[in-house]
């Protein structure tokens, strides 16, 4: 008996065009256009809102363009998502503490 499978060339594809997309975010950062990278994130997010390291990227950006309370939500769905939990937690605390909420902060990244 053949197991039913979990998912189609599509979701495959799809799954290539979020990297892709990713990559365009990434370099968008790097170049300083932070407006661009968040707006391609959101769309990502929103078609792929299982992508944890999507939630992560955005919530960098929004940290960067001082966006706190929003960051601190995308990065805490994030959670330890393979990029790296340090920077995660790290940027955790700096959203936490550029809020005045500095006992949060400490408690993020002790």
């Amino acid at each position: 008996m053949m197991k039913e499978k979990k998912y189609t060339w599509k979701d495959a594809q799809d799954f290539e065009r979020v990297k892709d997309f990713a990559k365009a975010a990434d370099a968008y950062v790097e170049l300083g256009d932070l407006r661009r990278a968040e707006t391609l994130l959101r769309e990502l997010e929103r078609r792929f809102s299982f992508h944890k390291d999507l939630k992560f990227k955005l919530g960098r950006v929004l940290a960067l363009t001082g966006q706190w309370d929003e960051a601190i939500i995308k990065l805490q769905e994030a959670g330890s998502a393979g990029i790296g939990w340090e920077e995660t937690l790290y940027l955790l605390s700096e959203c936490f503490a550029k809020k005045g909420l500095l006992y949060a902060a400490k408690e993020t990244y002790a």
